[in-house]
Formats: structure tokens, sequence, C-alpha cells
């Protein structure tokens, strides 16, 4: 999962962290986080924008 945080100044969302769920008998079981500059290697946005009326 691809985690974003607002960032005002840029108007726009930007890479925060990729959580990883390992999920056994229906539990997470384990999280292993990656660190935003991941992001290209998993083919995620590197920002997403404002929705469209302008706001986070």
């Amino acid at each position: 999962m691809g985690c974003y945080h607002w960032l005002e100044g840029e108007g726009a969302y930007l890479p925060l962290t990729i959580d990883v769920l390992r999920v056994a008998d229906g539990k997470v079981a384990e999280i292993t986080t990656f660190h935003a500059d991941q992001f290209p290697r998993f083919d995620l946005p590197e920002g997403l924008p404002a929705d469209e009326r302008g706001t986070a």
C-alpha cells in the first residue's frame, strides 16, 4: 500500500512510505515498510494532485 502525505506548498500528496502487509489466518501478521525512495521501484506515482475541488 503506497502512503502519501499532503504538502500544502506543493499542492499535492507526496510519497511517504510503502507498507506491505502479510496476512495470516485473516489477521495482519507483519508489516514491512519501505521509504519513499522506493516508489519508482514499485511503479507507484511520485505524487498525487489535489482532488477536483483543489483540497486535500
